[in-house]
C-alpha cells in the first residue's frame, strides 16, 4: 500500500498582541487520502515535551496524548464512523504550506471575480518564472456580517514556474481596504526520486501596514518527504500506539478538542494547483501575448533577476 509520508518542523513567531509567542512543534505524518491518515507530534509545553497522536481509518477516527514521563498513550477522544474532520484540520496547513495564498489558492482561482492584471517574465538563478498580479474584489452580493470589517476582497501577486507543475515560489497578498494587513511567502524545492518538485522550505510573513513591520511569521522545514509501500493498514489504528483495538469497539461520546492545523495531501493539492494556475494562465491569454513581443498589458516584459 503506497502513501504518502513525511516530517515536518513547524516554527512559528507571534508579535501582534505585545507579548512573543512562539512556537516549535516537529509532526510526521503517513497517509492516503481520503482513506487513512496518522500524524503525531512533538511539542515543548512549559518545559515538558508532550506527544499527541492523531488519525483516522474506514472505522473510527482517534486523538491521543502523552506526556514524556509517561509510556503509555491516553486516548483523548475517539469518533466511530467516517469522521474525518478534525484530522483533516491537522493535516492542512503541512502540505498545503506552498499554497497558502491569502485567500486559499484553490478558491481564488476557481472564483468568476478572479482576474490578471498583468503578468511579466521574472529569471531567478536558472529558473524562467512568470510573475502574475491579479485582482480578486469582493462578491458584491455577499455583505460583511454584523460587525465585521469590508476588506473589499483581495490583490496581490503570486511567482510560479510553468516547467515545473506551476509550483509556487513566492507571494504577496493584501486586503483592498479595511484590515491594514499584508501576506507574503517564499517556497523551496527538492526533486523527488521521480524528479517532480517536493516542497523544502517554506516561510510565511503577516506583516502590519503602512509600517510594514513583521508580525507573525510561520518556517516550515520539511526534512523528509515522499511515498513508501512498506506501511500497513493497522500503523492507521490505535494498536500501533499500544491502545487494544477493543477499545475502539466501545461506543464513546466523541471529544472535541485540538487546535486547527494543516497537512492535506502534498500530491492532490500539487494536481489542483497546477489546474487552476493553467485555467488563470488560459484566461489571460490575451494579456501574455506580448511576452514574445510587444510587451504586456499593464505589466513589464523585461526579465528581471
Amino acid at each position: 500500500m503506497a502513501v504518502a509520508e513525511g516530517k515536518v518542523r513547524c516554527v512559528t513567531d507571534e508579535m501582534a498582541t505585545g507579548t512573543a509567542k512562539h512556537s516549535d512543534v516537529t509532526y510526521s505524518f503517513k497517509c492516503k487520502l481520503p482513506e487513512m491518515a496518522v500524524i503525531t507530534s512533538v511539542a515543548d509545553v512549559k518545559g515538558r515535551a508532550l506527544y499527541r497522536a492523531m488519525g483516522f481509518n474506514t472505522e473510527y477516527s482517534f486523538s491521543l496524548k502523552k506526556a514524556e514521563d509517561r509510556n503509555d498513550y491516553s486516548v483523548e477522544a475517539l469518533h466511530h464512523g467516517p469522521d474525518r474532520t478534525a484530522a483533516y484540520r491537522r493535516l492542512g496547513p503541512l502540505l498545503e504550506a506552498p499554497y497558502l495564498i491569502r485567500p486559499s489558492s484553490m478558491k481564488m482561482f476557481s472564483s468568476p471575480r478572479f482576474s490578471v492584471r498583468s503578468v511579466r517574465p521574472v529569471v531567478r538563478g536558472d529558473k524562467n518564472l512568470l510573475e502574475i498580479a491579479f485582482d480578486l474584489p469582493a462578491d458584491p452580493q455577499i455583505r460583511p456580517r454584523k460587525g465585521a470589517i469590508d476588506i473589499g476582497g483581495y490583490e496581490g501577486s503570486f511567482v510560479v514556474s510553468p516547467d515545473e507543475q506551476w509550483v509556487i515560489y513566492g507571494y504577496e497578498c493584501q486586503p483592498k481596504k479595511g484590515i491594514l494587513r499584508r501576506f507574503r511567502g517564499s517556497i523551496s524545492y527538492r526533486a523527488s526520486s521521480d524528479g517532480s518538485p517536493v516542497p523544502k522550505t517554506v516561510l510565511a510573513q503577516t506583516l502590519s501596514m503602512p509600517e510594514n513591520n513583521v508580525i507573525r511569521t510561520d518556517s516550515y522545514d520539511f526534512q523528509d518527504f515522499g511515498f513508501s509501500d512498506r506501511v500497513k493498514e493497522k500503523d492507521f489504528t490505535l494498536s500501533a500506539f499500544g491502545i487494544p483495538e477493543s477499545v475502539s469497539q466501545r461506543p464513546q461520546r466523541a471529544l472535541s478538542g485540538g487546535a486547527a492545523f494543516w497537512l492535506f495531501g502534498l500530491a492532490l493539492l500539487a494536481l489542483a494547483a497546477a489546474i487552476a494556475f493553467k485555467a488563470a494562465s488560459s484566461r489571460t491569454s490575451k494579456a501574455s501575448e506580448g511576452l514574445d513581443g510587444g510587451g504586456v498589458k499593464n505589466g513589464d516584459a523585461t526579465p528581471r533577476q
